[in-house]
């Protein structure tokens, strides 16, 4: 709902094969996509390279709670931390992602990844591009002209 007019998105995170480069997660940005109507692309940095932006955020964001704790504030849950956090900061966007947004995922989810199998070359690839909603190129290096394109079976 806040991000209407988001044309674009472009996410950088870490190449940790196992969390980021499975058949679930290539098959779902290409449903990010399509449902916020946008472009949307993936780069990978090296394995183990070192921290990125979202770690700053996060430590941050830890930081600024644990000192309201210590001054005596109360965070005994998921929500008040993040109400916590808000009061503490008006530059990052800081949300609670419920049970009831988990599920409904989930259910979307568990519709799209029976058939997708993970390729075995999914831990060399360091670009993802969507161009549909079942379909995206992929490159095994972010700035070579060399791509390959992938269409997923539902």
């Amino acid at each position: 709902q806040q991000l209407q007019e988001l044309k674009q998105i472009n996410i950088f995170s870490d190449g940790a094969s196992q969390q980021f480069k499975q058949k679930s997660l290539m098959r779902n940005i290409c449903r990010l996509a399509d449902d916020f109507g946008s472009e949307l692309t993936w780069n990978y940095f090296a394995t183990s390279h070192g921290k990125g932006v979202v770690d700053g955020l996060g430590g941050t964001i830890k930081r600024l709670v644990y000192r309201a704790i210590l001054s005596g504030q109360q965070c005994n849950s998921a929500a008040q931390f993040v109400k916590i956090a808000k009061s503490k900061t008006g530059t990052i966007n800081v949300a609670e992602l419920e049970d009831i947004h988990i599920e409904n995922s989930k259910a979307k989810m568990e519709k799209l990844f029976p058939i997708n199998k993970d390729s075995t070359r999914n831990k060399e690839i360091h670009s993802v591009k969507v161009l549909q909603n079942n379909t995206m190129e992929y490159k095994f290096y972010s700035n070579t002209s060399t791509k390959k394109t992938y269409r997923f079976l539902n």
